[in-house]
């Protein structure tokens, strides 16, 4: 896996908290990584503020004495919307990963991300961690990933073998087949299969160029009900997706989520003494 250097780990100190998942530990607990720590606060500005950033502080060493052993950890403390603290101190700064508590118990009943994670998600300018805080003191022994044959399956794959490879973990790539509309396919069983299979060589082909020793598991059916049953069957310990939210619901409570950075479009630089020139041609064409 690409070296990580710099983890955002934003901590809403309001939370029953719980320890973190063994896999996340063993992620990102590394000497060669620098954690910072982060706690937005909404209150409004008062005397004692002092007071409530050196306990905000202290709660925060606390947990970091509890949950790394070797990673450098740096604290701060951020006063607006947790949302946009988070996201601003990515966007200003060196961050790889940004390790996001999926929410509060609540949330976890329901299976549902925090609007905060929701925002996080959407404008995170880096890869997210998606952490359940189930505190499972097992490390990962199987990985998944989401193929959704649209383009960003090269960088999923791609991550997604790297990881089993370092944490010595069997890989798996997921794919639903959802026909649109839904329910076409269903009453006619011959394009059903054929459907099937064609979604099957597809992601064989990707298997093969980019984690040869995967296994496939290709089902019909919603997104969300294909990964969450293949979650659970295969008792997975991590899942990798790029930007699905389908996928990442159905990973609720299953096991924490890598949702990895979309990638930037290329951009064509051209020299400033033809750029105009290009431009025109490029209309005129």
């Amino acid at each position: 896996m690409p070296a990580i250097q710099r983890v955002l780990f934003p901590i809403d100190l309001s939370l029953d908290y719980r320890t973190l998942n063994a896999t996340t530990r063993r992620m990102f607990d590394r000497q060669s990584t620098e954690i910072v720590m982060l706690h937005a606060t909404e209150e409004p500005s008062r005397s004692l503020r002092g007071m409530e950033v050196a306990r905000s502080m202290a709660q925060m060493e606390f947990l970091a004495r509890k949950e790394f052993e070797f990673a450098q950890v740096s604290r701060r403390v951020d006063r607006g919307r947790a949302a946009d603290c988070i996201l601003d101190y990515a966007r200003n700064h060196a961050v790889d990963v940004i390790l996001m508590a999926a929410g509060g118990p609540e949330n976890l009943r329901h299976n549902s991300l925090s609007h905060e994670t929701e925002e996080v998600l959407t404008g995170a300018p880096c890869a997210v961690w998606l952490e359940w805080m189930a505190g499972s003191a097992d490390c990962v022994r199987h990985v998944c990933c989401v193929a959704g044959l649209d383009g960003s399956d090269e960088a999923v794959l791609c991550r997604a073998a790297e990881v089993a490879e370092e944490f010595g973990s069997e890989l798996t790539i997921i794919h639903a087949v959802t026909p649109e509309p839904p329910m076409v396919l269903w009453w006619d069983a011959d394009a059903f299969e054929q459907e099937i299979r064609i979604a099957r060589l597809r992601v064989g082909e990707l298997r093969e160029r980019f984690a040869p020793a995967a296994r496939l598991h290709v089902e019909a059916g919603r997104v969300d009900w294909v990964v969450g049953e293949a979650l659970y069957r295969l008792d997975a310990g991590l899942l990798v997706v790029e930007g699905q939210g389908d996928a990442i619901a159905a990973a609720a409570m299953a096991c924490p989520v890598l949702r990895i950075a979309r990638p930037l479009p290329r951009v064509v630089r051209m020299s400033q003494p033809h750029r105009a020139g290009a431009l025109a041609a490029s209309a005129i064409a």
